[in-house]
């Protein structure tokens, strides 16, 4: 028989299961977790830089596809809802992603947990109840800030003068909650940490930390968080200073942590408010220029589209011709932007070189157009770029163009106010162009290019991934299509070391962000098509790796500590979950009375059997279960088997209690005097004897035990003996014990626990003789008898 009560277990754990486990805080009321689900990781999980490169241009394709919806949908209304962040899955990638200047999103789950020990030995809980548990979504939406909009908050309390960056943050998505959890504190907090500033973050005294129940997150989860920061510290003539921030998330004294992301704040005087706090970790997109017919900038347009898309007919002519700030480039290559103020050489050189171009490659005078109308000298990379006409890398590599004033007049103000006002953008930051409406065959208007092929989408599906079986793995593929928004579809194909019979779903198959589910481990190939109902489709492929989980026993199969008469069942209920629903199962369990095991397949979730014991004893009953992959979990349990007619034990003596004994006084060491001579009455089926008592008392003490009810006896063939049951200890009620000899050694050991700590020994102790010993009748390490005698009565 082995020595412990119950252990759950589970064996061939992926190794990246540390990277998730849970933090945990013990308390007088139990022990609290809070553990990340899903697939967010922190940084020093990621394997390399690769990923981190990886990462960045999945985002910048996802940015792109958002940037054109929202232009072809003409309003805004995709990115300009309040809500932006609910159904971002890239949101869940590390760090979050940044959607623009103004907007950031982050996701992540979180579970929370509260178990109780049921059963402690040496100290260790060897089975514990979960009292408490609910698992939810931590979502974070950042809003940048600048000073022409009003305070974010009603009857603001800080100075005015001070830069603001704002988040709002929801627990939502509330699953399996259960017991007690609703009860007990859970804090929100955002936390910010100078990265290149020569001043602090400036603390907003109620802005950024929010604690209540965890009950009253669920009625309402949403809470604000604030930082500031004084424009006057910052560098350069922009007076930049950079802060790191992530979110924080406590439960009791448990905490984790997102891996954030950064800010920038300015005091740069030619942009909106002069002052403003923005997510700046980001490549923008300028999508202001329209090519539908009619429109105020269709000439500009045109020019841009024909620099993108046939380079061939731009002057000056070049044929390596591939100018920046393309999104859909072979190598996208971004633009940067120029204050005239900062470099007004350059500046004036972008659009000097562009009217020589005009000049000597159009009909003269090009200011003139067909009908009368007055023409400018247009250039592309724009003059108020570091991309221009002047400083064009190679030298050719740019386009000038005549084009109606009025055109590039207004498209000029387009990207002046985009640059002030819309997005923030400062000297030197970075962008791309969306043109928008290009869905259109034929040349126009003073582009005069002629026809012009429907070109097909690009579509990625994204890197390669890895995750659980029966989990949730995120896919951060994209989409884009210069003339449409190109339907979206997923497909999967299961390789050769997939089981039959396995399954994946997708979260939804029409969209390129999305998650996919597998019933079981393997390598799967997942397929992103996008189809623009012109060309034919087009589709990329990755790789997603399923782990195998091991099964996990959720119950011991049999109560620990139960009584059962010899020569009856035992039966066992041994229930487990496994997320790899495609896996089979064989169990496996060892009765612990002489080698007898038992090994069959399981059925639905259950390992079940029944046993029937030939003598007396306490045994050990190890439920085993082991996956079609090799994963396995564990449980064991501790039952008692008593005979009415085994017979009984009488003991009365004295041994030389050791310090240590007495919780109450550790330090003493003097006789303990015991005795006890329980038995079953002739024609008794227990478990409870009905003759005899228990009684121990302390020398030089006040510590006395006297048995008032008694719960079974076990005497066992080799003359052991162990009875468990409950008293008074100095004249109070609310006692257990359990009194254990050995007639061979004249040996004996009593513990004696308070009853409110359970009604089995482990947690809270009274008085053990031999606390390092186990429970077991095979491994109790009794003490021999200074004094007297224990005799076993067959």
């Amino acid at each position: 028989m082995t020595a412990l009560a119950l252990v759950m277990s589970a064996s061939a754990v992926p190794a990246h299961a540390a990277a998730s486990e849970p933090t945990t805080a013990s308390t007088g009321a139990g022990e609290f977790r809070i553990k990340k689900l899903g697939a967010a990781s922190s940084p020093s999980a990621r394997a390399s830089n690769a990923d981190d490169e990886a990462q960045q241009e999945q985002q910048r394709k996802r940015r792109l596809q958002l940037a054109r919806e929202e232009g072809q949908q003409g309003t805004g209304a995709r990115l300009a809802a309040t809500d932006y962040c609910n159904e971002e899955l890239y949101a869940e990638q590390t760090g979050g992603i940044v959607l623009n200047h103004y907007k950031y999103c982050e996701s992540t789950r979180y579970s929370i947990e509260h178990v109780v020990c049921a059963y402690k030995v040496f100290g260790v809980c060897l089975w514990e109840n979960q009292v408490g548990y609910a698992e939810f979504r931590m979502l974070t939406r950042g809003e940048g800030w600048d000073g022409g909009m009003p305070p974010t908050r009603q009857n603001d309390w800080v100075d005015p003068a001070l830069n603001q960056i704002n988040w709002v943050t929801r627990l939502d998505q509330w699953d399996k909650v259960k017991g007690d959890i609703g009860a007990f504190p859970l804090t929100v907090e955002m936390l910010c940490s100078t990265n290149y500033s020569p001043g602090p973050c400036v603390e907003d005294p109620q802005g950024h930390t929010d604690t209540r129940p965890v009950a009253a997150w669920m009625a309402f989860g949403e809470t604000q968080q604030r930082w500031l920061q004084d424009p006057s510290r910052g560098y350069g003539d922009d007076g930049i200073a950079v802060f790191d921030f992530r979110s924080r998330i406590k439960f009791m004294d448990e905490e984790g942590e997102t891996a954030g992301n950064s800010y920038r704040c300015d005091s740069a005087s030619y942009l909106i408010g002069k002052r403003g706090c923005m997510f700046h970790k980001t490549e923008l997109y300028f999508r202001s220029l329209d090519l539908a017919e009619g429109s105020d900038v269709y000439e500009e347009a045109w020019h841009v589209y024909e620099a993108f898309r046939q380079p061939g007919v731009t002057k000056p002519a070049f044929g390596a011709k591939d100018v920046p700030g393309n999104p859909d480039a072979a190598q996208p290559k971004a633009l940067t932007r120029l204050y005239p103020a900062y470099d007004r050489a350059i500046y004036d050189n972008n659009h000097s070189t562009a009217v020589a171009t005009c000049e000597a490659d159009f009909p003269q005078p090009y200011q003139v157009g067909p009908n009368g109308e007055a023409r400018e000298c247009d250039e592309y990379p724009f003059r108020a770029t570091y991309q221009g006409a002047s400083v064009a890398d190679p030298a050719l590599n740019f386009s000038a163009k005549p084009i109606n004033a009025l055109h590039n007049g207004t498209g000029g103000g387009h990207l002046g106010y985009w640059y002030t006002n819309s997005q923030r953008v400062l000297h030197q930051d970075k962008f791309f162009v969306v043109l928008v409406n290009t869905d259109f065959s034929g040349g126009g208007g003073g582009g005069g290019g002629g026809s012009v092929p429907n070109q097909a989408p690009s579509v990625s599906a994204g890197p390669d991934v890895t995750g659980d079986e029966g989990s949730a793995i995120l896919l951060t593929g994209s989409a884009s299509d210069l003339e449409t928004t190109p339907a979206q579809s997923w497909s999967y194909t299961a390789g050769p070391d997939v089981d039959a019979g396995a399954t994946c779903s997708f979260s939804n198959s029409q969209s390129a962000a999305t998650k996919i589910t597998c019933t079981d481990d393997g390598t799967y190939t997942v397929t992103l098509t996008a189809n623009d109902g012109v060309n034919a489709a087009v589709s990329d492929s990755a790789t997603v790796h399923v782990r195998n989980v091991a099964p996990r026993m959720t119950g011991t199969g049999v109560e620990p500590w139960s009584a059962y008469r010899v020569g009856t069942a035992v039966p066992l209920n041994g229930l487990f979950t496994d997320p790899g629903s495609n896996d089979t199962h064989t169990c496996r369990i060892t009765w612990d009375d002489g080698g007898q095991t038992e090994e069959f397949a399981a059925q639905n979730g259950s390992c079940a059997r029944s046993h029937v014991y030939a003598h007396a004893g306490m045994y050990t009953i190890k439920t085993t279960v082991t996956d079609d992959d090799g994963g396995v979990g564990q449980a064991q349990t501790m039952i008692v088997v008593y005979d009415p007619e085994g017979g009984f034990a009488t003991q009365g003596g004295y041994l030389d209690s050791p310090a240590g004994a007495l919780t109450a006084d550790p330090q003493q060491s003097s006789r303990l005097h015991v005795q006890f001579n329980v038995k079953y009455q002739p024609g008794e089926t227990g478990p409870i004897p009905g003759g005899g008592k228990v009684a121990a008392q302390l020398a030089g003490t006040n510590f006395s035990l006297d048995s008032t009810a008694l719960e079974w006896l076990v005497v066992t063939p080799t003359g052991r003996v162990a009875v468990k049951g409950s008293g008074t200890v100095n004249g109070e009620e609310g006692y257990g014990f359990v009194a254990y000899g050995d007639d061979a050694q004249d040996s004996v050991r009593l513990v004696v626990w308070p009853l409110s700590s359970g009604r089995i020994p482990g947690f809270e102790t009274v008085y053990d003789n031999r606390s390092e010993g186990d429970y077991d009748l095979d491994l109790f390490d009794p003490q021999p008898l200074a004094g007297g005698n224990l005799t076993v009565h067959s």
